[in-house]
């Protein structure tokens, strides 16, 4: 079945043809097994990503949730071993998003999660999801998480960073040329 374990020692597996069939048929909410795990999906028509003059036609919350089911063998690289920040638009990006790090109570038990050691008592988020399969990735998209920001280290190098990310903000006057620029620099 569709799942996050390499086949053969190659990348993770993406949700299969017959599991996406069933997300296709179904109505706009209702169980879903893909990866080997049962999902509840709600609101599958609800659009997230508007259309707009000039582009293609509004996204919805099932168009995201198939798109991390076929991308997670290019995404899951990239989140395996890491914790993971969530931005959410549960009601589309139009809307304002907000950032979600602890793992809500309502989460499968299956889900992958990593307490973080460095936790204050006092802080929001003091267990975080590790994305580790498609089932995660599809929970996540029906969630509306539709900006993942994996830590910069694995889970079990919290306090050494593997990689460094590089955040360009252009400001209301800056211009694309001023960020290539910027980019350049770096």
């Amino acid at each position: 079945e569709g799942d996050a374990r390499p086949a053969s020692g190659g990348l993770p597996q993406s949700a299969t043809p017959a599991e996406l069939a069933a997300l296709e048929a179904m109505a706009t909410e209702g169980p879903w097994r893909v990866g080997g795990q049962d999902l509840k999906l709600t609101n599958l028509d609800k659009v997230l990503f508007p259309g707009r003059e000039g582009a293609p036609e509004p996204l919805t919350k099932r168009d995201l949730i198939r798109w991390y089911a076929t991308a997670a063998p290019l995404m899951l690289p990239y989140l395996a071993e890491r914790a993971v920040n969530m931005r959410r638009y549960p009601n589309g990006v139009d809307k304002a998003g907000f950032w979600h790090k602890a793992v809500p109570s309502h989460a499968p038990d299956w889900i992958t999660t990593w307490r973080y050691p460095d936790a204050r008592p006092d802080d929001t988020a003091q267990t975080y999801i590790v994305v580790d399969s498609v089932p995660t990735l599809a929970w996540l998209a029906n969630y509306g998480a539709v900006e993942l920001n994996p830590w910069t280290s694995p889970t079990a190098r919290w306090t050494e960073p593997s990689w460094a990310l590089i955040d360009l903000d252009p400001g209301s006057k800056t211009t694309f040329d001023d960020i290539v620029v910027l980019a350049r620099l770096h």
